[in-house]
């Protein structure tokens, strides 16, 4: 299959299973925790209350899930309370003590490693020379018993705000010039936080997703966008709901479904528990989880 070439179909596949001898499939959630370790204020911080609701969230909705990329994760240690047993997190360290952090995690039987051509996990020229801005991480997924490499997953949070729409666009520049060192044809996921925003509220030529398709494809070749399913929202506070967190992929994959997206952030009347949208703002976070499963050839 090209790597410019996305096939969209609708399967049933095991989480994390071999479809057959040459097929892997693979569940990526991306999660925004909302100042994830000082209780989801930077104004007022103090010890991290969610802890548990957000571990029971992930065991009850999230069972599936083989990967995760998280941000705004203040308090990297805090991620392994929130995890079943086995799992393995990595992240990077910065000198801010509030800074918010990507950090991704593997179920066991998966080993997360640095790509051949640099010596940590952090694409740093995603910062733009400002430190106060997140670096992107990057890794090579990788089965530990078989040993197969099978693809580069790429985790991101790039600048808020409707008028940073130029900043987002040269940090995913950046991740493109850094992820033009990969063979072209090799599957890569970027997902995460990218802030993305209507042209409406921009005042920009065109939506954010779109922009950024084109930043990320400026170097590195043949990225498609997975959209979301009409009338989805990723993130809810009590006046805003837009569709922040994206999956953007290459390579030799098929995506099984579009995004799954826990549903309280699109919700329209108020349910119980984690379907009551001021129980979840209160207790997990203001950004929804979003889950692409891919099978990787």
């Amino acid at each position: 299959m090209k790597s410019s070439l996305l096939m969209f179909w609708i399967a049933i596949v095991l989480p994390w299973s071999a479809v057959n001898a040459q097929q892997t499939s693979v569940n990526i959630t991306t999660f925004n925790l909302k100042w994830f370790g000082i209780g989801g204020n930077p104004n007022a911080p103090i010890k991290e209350y969610r802890i548990k609701f957000v571990k029971d969230l992930i065991s009850k909705y999230l069972t599936n899930t083989n990967l995760f990329v998280f941000e705004e994760v203040v308090v990297v240690k805090d991620v392994m309370s929130i995890l079943p047993q086995g799992w393995t997190c990595i992240s990077y360290e910065h000198p801010q003590p509030q800074h918010q952090h990507i950090v991704l995690c593997a179920t066991p039987g998966v080993s997360l490693t640095k790509v051949n051509y640099d010596n940590n996990f952090t694409i740093e020229e995603a910062q733009g020379g400002n430190t106060n801005l997140r670096p992107a991480m990057r890794v090579d997924v990788v089965e530990t018993k078989s040993k197969r490499n099978l693809f580069t997953l790429v985790g991101v949070h790039l600048k808020a705000m409707p008028t940073e729409t130029a900043l987002r666009m040269q940090q995913v520049a950046a991740i493109s010039k850094d992820l033009a060192k990969i063979p072209q044809g090799r599957p890569v996921v970027l997902t995460g936080d990218m802030n993305t925003f209507l042209k409406s509220e921009t005042k920009q030529k065109a939506d954010d997703v779109d922009l950024l398709l084109q930043a990320i494809n400026s170097v590195s070749k043949g990225y498609v966008r997975v959209p979301h399913k009409p009338n989805v929202f990723t993130f809810r506070s009590p006046e805003y709901r837009n569709q922040f967190d994206q999956f953007y992929v290459r390579g030799t994959m098929r995506v099984t479904v579009l995004p799954d997206v826990f549903p309280v952030c699109s919700a329209t009347q108020n349910g119980s528990g984690y379907m009551n949208f001021d129980y979840y703002y209160k207790n997990v976070s203001d950004h929804c989880p979003a889950t692409l499963q891919i099978v990787v050839q």
